[in-house]
């Protein structure tokens, strides 16, 4: 596998299987896997095999030919197939399938899920009565995310933000409307009401969940400085209710020169 770019003969039925049905992306991964040291060989085996060892906590950052493969795989996609998966790369967390199905519109004849199931780059689950959907390919996610534009980005968090807005309204769905309207408006109105969300969250005893929302804010570049100062006390009370109070102190002395 190694010595040459081609699936190796006999190992394409096991390593579609295993891959998804994505062979080359298999072998140009464990290529460019060994090629940073993340993937070595220890020598032999007792059983007189070469003995892999890989380094489970690099992860597995995709090389240029595995992201010339998976930018391929993309531009392949039917054009409903890749605004659903845009969607969820987007989303950054699982959304319930019928929410999916509701933003793709009317005519969904170009999105089918099961062939992402097959290809393993969605996964799904029944939840809470509810069947939910999530991209459980990190690589694809990773090139797909870098591919989406800043606008498009933005437009499609306002989809997700409109499409829970008009669900039932649940903590979950409230939450996440709220973070996809900051993220895609960045108006003061919507980020005011993230940093108060993440407060009243902080204060009911939720601060993990208030942290993840203060630390969206962070992709947001042009955050106004008053809205720095509220996202820093509002990180140190969660901070304080989690028990970190040393990471508190520190968030507290990081919203002093704001």
């Amino acid at each position: 596998m190694l010595d040459s770019a081609s699936v190796p003969a006999g190992l394409e039925v096991a390593l579609r299987a295993s891959s998804g049905g994505l062979p080359a992306h298999a072998v140009t991964l464990v290529r460019e896997q060994v090629a940073v040291g993340t993937l070595w060989c220890e020598g032999i085996s007792e059983g007189g095999q070469p003995a892999w060892r890989w380094d489970v906590s690099a992860g597995l950052i995709p090389g240029e030919g595995s992201r010339r493969l998976l930018e391929r795989l993309i531009g392949r996609l039917h054009p409903e197939t890749r605004l659903a998966l845009e969607l969820l790369v987007i989303a950054d967390d699982a959304i319930p399938l019928d929410l999916l199905l509701q933003l793709l519109g009317g005519d969904r004849s170009g999105f089918e899920v099961t062939p992402l199931l097959r290809q393993g780059l969605v996964s799904t689950w029944n939840e809470g009565g509810e069947e939910w959907i999530a991209v459980s390919r990190a690589a694809i996610e990773r090139v797909l995310r870098e591919s989406i534009p800043m606008e498009r980005r933005r437009s499609l968090h306002l989809s997700l933000a409109d499409g829970l807005e008009n669900r039932p309204s649940g903590e979950w769905e409230q939450r996440f409307a709220v973070f996809h309207r900051a993220l895609g408006t960045r108006t003061p109105a919507a980020l005011a009401h993230l940093v108060e969300l993440a407060e009243s969250l902080a204060h009911a005893g939720r601060p993990m969940t208030a942290l993840h929302l203060l630390d969206q804010m962070e992709m947001l570049a042009d955050t106004p400085a008053v809205f720095l100062a509220r996202r820093a006390i509002a990180r140190a009370v969660a901070l304080r209710t989690a028990g970190r109070l040393s990471e508190s102190r520190d968030a507290l002395a990081a919203a002093a020169p704001l």
